[in-house]
């Protein structure tokens, strides 16, 4: 049901459909961690979608407990790291050599369920660039999609990562692809001479000073 709404139309009829509403408002507040975190992320994706934003965030938000990470002008500007749970291979390799640079990472390696709506929120807007891994399991996955359209509403740069060999983003996922290159660490090519790519664009978006262009094998 959550992929669903992502439909505005589907959102709408949702919205409209009091009986639904009160069954999830109830199912908002279960003890189960999981289960009352992706209801209230459905919910905030409803009202968002009904230009509601702002009522949806302090509704949403503020129930939940605060982010255990800091924000604003108590940390510097992070890079975030958006990716599905499935690739976390890969993708917690890269945040091991981003953090061996010096760069502050925001990562859920919890699959979303470990933080809360708020800490995701705040997470990208204090978040300097984004770095979206893609994937088809990316694609399909509601909490990566609210990341990303979070991302792109807030104005953030990010970066594209492909992280699934062969995979062709298409449906939302490669309309927020666009005309962007992306860099490929899906195994298609050699690791060094992308990590390298990746190092230059860190580079361009002023998270790495010029000192890091020599080549170095990151493996």
């Amino acid at each position: 049901l959550w992929t669903m709404t992502f439909d505005d139309d589907v959102a709408k009829e949702v919205k409209s459909s009091k009986a639904l509403l009160d069954k999830l408002e109830i199912l908002s507040k279960s003890s189960d961690k999981a289960v009352r975190s992706n209801v209230k992320g459905l919910l905030y994706n409803i009202e968002q979608r009904c230009n509601k934003k702002v009522e949806a965030e302090n509704q949403y938000f503020a129930e939940e407990k605060p982010s255990k990470f800091k924000t604003g002008k108590q940390q510097d500007k992070h890079l975030f790291i958006s990716y599905s749970w499935k690739e976390k291979e890969i993708v917690l390799k890269l945040k091991d050599l981003l953090q061996e640079k010096g760069l502050p990472i925001w990562i859920d390696t919890e699959q979303m369920r470990g933080s809360t709506l708020q800490a995701m929120a705040e997470a990208v807007e204090n978040a300097a660039l984004v770095l979206i891994c893609m994937s088809e399991s990316y694609k399909h996955s509601p909490n990566c999609r609210l990341e990303s359209e979070y991302t792109y509403r807030c104005g953030k740069e990010y970066i594209p990562l492909m992280v699934q060999k062969y995979y062709k983003p298409d449906g939302w996922l490669g309309a927020l692809l666009g005309t962007k290159l992306f860099i490929d660490f899906s195994g298609k090519y050699q690791f060094e001479p992308k990590w390298n790519e990746l190092i230059k664009e860190l580079q361009a978006h002023k998270m790495l000073g010029n000192e890091e262009t020599k080549q170095e094998t990151a493996i």
